[in-house]
């Protein structure tokens, strides 16, 4: 019995020998494991601060790009009036020719700044093209932004798809177009906003039909882009924000929905207050209805009597005509609403001769609506454009325009 228990005892010692062992050799492979672990996370974190730091010598190398581009276009202005008053001083010989050589000086200097003006730079294009990738889950609340997620074009990268808001890089005349679907029995309403103003808004109704309503708005804004006298851009002064909508019923169709921009000013940063005037050498204009207009009759010029942008001053709000002032490529495009159970024909035209017409019919739903039409055409100084209804075939019906959706006619020279 006692030679059993020896041995028993034996054995369980050298069982828990190699229980020990092996608890060993685990703990040996598991530290070697954290280490290797631990090299990992270290290697991660050094890659990590690399990326940040090659990220922010990117940063630093564009803002210098930058700058440099400006210091560029200062020397060479420099360089043009230095050159034109060197050749005025090398024409001065004797006491006559001095005085002689100080007018030419003089007239040198006017004619040089005429040419090449403080704030002539090389000029720059922005536009941008985007489009919402799926429709909304349900109605909209009040001020939603839109965020067009899909931006196939963004030259300049003034839009940003992460909040849905296009921020002005330089001052100039942008035209705005933006376009969306109300679902079945459902109504949009939606605003093109600049800082915190409505300069534009658009609906589209189907909320008593079974149908898709599209509807389209095209606005021409003036932007000043203000800055601080150490040059810090103010954004409050050159964010523009896109559309927000500002009611809704169920619900929303944004899939095709597009807002775009195109603007061409001069890439100068101008130290302007925001109360002086915007000076521009373009041609541009959007106005808008007031008011409805009642059953128009046949060759009824409508007369957009609100004039939000007018660059030039060649739309007359008085009677809806807009005047070229030289020759080139303009654009026009117009909108109408018509009301329900009514339909309006509407045509683009210049001087005596239609261009374009369009169509809105209410007459089979109980819905407001609206269409929109773009025409490019080639003007000479003292062409008049204007929209009216045609002659045959006839109107019925009243045109609707107010605070919430308006009736809207603009145009601008595009070269």
């Amino acid at each position: 019995m006692l030679v059993i228990l020896v041995i028993w005892f034996f054995a369980f010692q050298c069982t828990l020998g190699d229980l020990n062992t092996n608890l060993e050799e685990k703990i040996g492979t598991l530290e070697k494991k954290l280490e290797l672990l631990s090299d990992v996370v270290f290697r991660l974190s050094s890659e990590k601060d690399e990326l940040k730091a090659r990220m922010k010598a990117l940063e630093e190398s564009g803002t210098n790009a930058n700058r440099l581009e400006n210091c560029k276009c200062e020397t060479l202005q420099n360089n043009v009036e230095k050159q034109s008053v060197l050749s005025s001083s090398n024409a001065t010989n004797g006491k006559e020719e001095k005085k002689k050589g100080f007018n030419q000086h003089e007239d040198i200097s006017i004619n040089s700044k005429r040419i090449v003006p403080p704030t002539s730079t090389p000029t720059g294009v922005i536009a941008f093209h985007a489009y919402l990738s799926h429709d909304s889950s349900g109605p909209l609340p009040m001020h939603h932004i839109l965020k067009f997620d899909m931006v196939p074009l963004n030259k300049g990268n003034g839009y940003k798809a992460f909040d849905g808001i296009f921020i002005a890089s330089m001052s100039g005349t942008y035209v705005f177009s933006w376009s969306f679907m109300s679902d079945v029995h459902g109504n949009v309403l939606t605003e093109l906003t600049k800082n915190a103003d409505v300069i534009g808004n658009r609906f589209a109704d189907s909320l008593n039909s079974a149908v898709y309503d599209f509807s389209t708005g095209t606005v021409v804004v003036d932007i000043l882009q203000v800055l601080d006298t150490d040059e810090q851009q103010k954004d409050d002064f050159k964010t523009v924000k896109s559309i927000g909508t500002n009611s809704s019923n169920p619900g929303f169709k944004e899939r095709g929905t597009a807002p775009d921009t195109f603007g061409k000013a001069s890439s100068k940063r101008l130290l302007l207050s925001d109360n002086q005037p915007v000076t521009t050498n373009g041609v541009a204009f959007f106005a808008y209805l007031s008011r409805d207009e009642p059953n128009p009759v046949t060759h009824k010029t409508f007369v957009f009597d609100v004039d939000h942008t007018n660059i030039g001053g060649h739309y007359s709000h008085h009677t809806g005509v807009f005047t070229c002032p030289s020759h080139g490529v303009y654009v026009f495009s117009w909108s109408i609403y018509c009301d329900v159970s009514g339909y309006v024909y509407s045509e683009l035209v210049v001087n005596s001769s239609s261009v374009s017409g369009t169509f809105v019919g209410s007459q089979s739903v109980g819905n407001v609506l609206s269409s929109t039409d773009l025409v490019i055409v080639v003007l000479n100084a003292g062409d008049e454009a204007y929209i009216r209804t045609p002659l045959n075939p006839a109107s019925s019906g009243k045109v609707r325009s107010h605070a919430q959706f308006r009736s809207t006619f603009s145009g601008w020279k595009l070269i």
